[in-house]
């Protein structure tokens, strides 16, 4: 934060992309100001490429409820607005939740449909708090990316928005997250540690495809935006020299 209200401009040409990541304690808002949120946003519109995951697409939304109805509830107009929607979240229906057990069991391995022109495929990511999107045109010139199932309902969980001549992705999910990153957490954590093994059962068959979608998603920033006309084992193909 402190090196982004530093700056007096973000170059697209330089800086392929800026990544607002999950945690729901920074409140972005307060770090980064909206100065901060300026720079990102003018960035964006003259070509950058803007990713928020989990906590990072609250922020880039109009309007966010966090935890209402708890203690915890945060209701806000972050500022940073590339989402034209509602950021409402967690959705209890998708988490094993147990309120005394501790943060751990909020986290669960869900179901993901990928949205290709030709197919929908589909994998499991990590959900772990993240904002179910409700749009106020009807995802109006956005792009659908991949989908869960809410209330039997298919929900956006990764959106693309065109930005002056760039754009953001937003995802309610971390396709980021594989299976060996959560590996060195099931020691230390006593009774939590079982619970993310269990995690890490669920995720690691679908390592492979969950990767794909992720070098797909950062291949949007490296110009190579296929992700709706090829299968994710062809971008991988193609981002293997374009990816290091």
């Amino acid at each position: 934060a402190e090196d982004i209200q530093k700056m007096g401009d973000i170059d697209p040409d330089i800086v392929k992309a800026v990544f607002l990541p999950g945690g729901a304690r920074p409140q972005y808002d307060k770090q980064l100001g909206a100065h901060g949120f300026d720079l990102i946003r003018r960035y964006v519109e003259n070509g950058g490429a803007f990713y928020g995951i989990c906590a990072g697409a609250y922020y880039a939304s109009h309007e966010f409820d966090w935890r209402p109805d708890t203690d915890e509830a945060q209701h806000k107009y972050p500022g940073l607005n590339f989402f034209n929607g509602y950021a409402r979240g967690p959705e209890r229906s998708l988490q094993h939740f147990q309120a005394d057990q501790g943060e751990w069991y909020e986290a669960a391995i869900i179901p993901v449909h990928l949205h290709n022109d030709n197919a929908i495929q589909s994998a499991r990511a990590l959900y772990w708090n993240g904002p179910i999107l409700r749009s106020f045109d009807q995802f109006r010139d956005i792009h659908i990316l991949a989908t869960i199932c809410v209330d039997n309902d298919d929900t956006p969980a990764i959106i693309k928005i065109p930005i002056g001549q760039g754009f953001a992705i937003l995802s309610s999910i971390h396709p980021e997250v594989s299976s060996d990153q959560l590996k060195p957490h099931i020691n230390g954590l006593l009774q939590s540690s079982a619970y993310v093994a269990d995690l890490i059962d669920e995720l690691e068959p679908y390592d492979i495809v969950r990767e794909n979608i992720w070098i797909s998603l950062l291949n949007h920033a490296l110009g190579d935006d296929q992700m709706s006309s090829s299968s994710p084992s062809d971008s991988h193909k193609r981002s293997q020299q374009a990816m290091p």
